[in-house]
């Protein structure tokens, strides 16, 4: 341990579980976990949050400037999602089914689906489409002004096609992949991809999307207000995330790891890793930190006026640790169980 200048803390735990964790002007926070279990956490100038867990599925999360977030889950599935300026979101599923996508300027679409069927979209404008299947069947749509279309079939497909009140589009290819495609009011697109791979897709008010893809990994997207987002990947690791007022995050793992997090008023953060070891963390007020782990080694950490510190390790080992005013240290090693609460 050490306290330099009143704040600073560096601490070591050698039993299977090393903490390392620095307060470096009241703010940063930076910790490792190694047990099977390794997270690493910084919080710079308030808001910044960088995540790692390596115990086969590991999460890397950065939120600056408030809004952007970066996640990868690696374990067979892995997702890259940004959101910048608000509305921008790029997303990524390795696992048989590729899927970018990008709404820039609260429109734009561009879909990539690589499974024997590729999907590339763009609503430039609030009408312009263009599509690509690639699996056999290739088709190519532009809407231009309004009523222009432009379309090939390359794989001997029979297509029905409509144009009603200058717009609206239903298109279907018959043959082993039906695609069914509306425009309505300049912008809203329904697409079904049945050969394997469903895609259902809908741009309501300029932002809006709902899309699935059903063949063993499947994804429900939502934009509202500009900034909303619910997604889910079922195919072992299910990920609910939303961001409602700019901010808020709510994640879930489930496929033996769990995690949970919530940033509310720009700061606050909730975490859960339900697997052996659990993981609840508060930052409250810009510093206030509560943190759990359960699965033998129990800490909770609490640091209230910038300066004050809490801490209990339990697992053999507990210790109870004050800085008030800078100077006051108490420290209270404590061998055995903790008490019945």
């Amino acid at each position: 341990m050490q306290l330099e200048g009143g704040v600073r803390v560096s601490m070591q735990l050698e039993g299977g579980v090393r903490v390392s964790m620095q307060l470096e002007g009241g703010v940063r926070v930076s910790m490792q976990l190694e047990g099977g279990v390794r997270v690493s956490m910084q919080l710079e100038g308030g808001v910044r949050v960088s995540m790692q867990l390596e115990g086969g599925v590991r999460v890397s999360m950065q939120l600056e400037g408030g809004v952007r977030v970066g996640m990868q889950l690696e374990g067979g599935v892995r997702v890259g999602m940004q959101l910048e300026g608000g509305v921008r979101v790029g997303m990524q599923l390795e696992g048989g089914v590729r899927v970018g996508m990008q709404l820039e300027g609260g429109v734009r679409v561009g879909m990539q689906l690589e499974g024997g069927v590729r999907v590339g979209m763009q609503l430039e404008g609030g009408v312009r489409v263009g599509m690509q299947l690639e699996g056999g069947v290739r088709v190519g749509m532009q809407l231009e002004g309004g009523v222009r279309v432009g379309m090939q079939l390359e794989g001997g497909v029979r297509v029905g096609m409509q144009l009603e009140g200058g717009v609206r589009v239903g298109m279907q290819l018959e043959g082993g992949v039906r695609v069914g495609m509306q425009l309505e009011g300049g912008v809203r697109v329904g697409m079904q991809l049945e050969g394997g791979v469903r895609v259902g897709m809908q741009l309501e008010g300029g932002v809006r999307v709902g899309m699935q893809l059903e063949g063993g990994v499947r994804v429900g997207m939502q934009l509202e207000g500009g900034v909303r987002v619910g997604m889910q990947l079922e195919g072992g690791v299910r990920v609910g995330m939303q961001l409602e007022g700019g901010v808020r995050v709510g994640m879930q793992l489930e496929g033996g790891v769990r995690v949970g997090m919530q940033l509310e008023g720009g700061v606050r953060v909730g975490m859960q890793l339900e697997g052996g070891v659990r993981v609840g963390m508060q930052l409250e007020g810009g510093v206030r930190v509560g943190m759990q782990l359960e699965g033998g080694v129990c800490v909770s950490m609490q640091l209230e006026g910038g300066v004050r510190v809490g801490m209990q390790l339990e697992g053999g080992v507990r210790v109870g640790m004050q800085l008030e005013d800078g100077i006051c240290l108490v420290s209270v090693p404590k061998l055995g169980p903790p008490p019945p609460p």
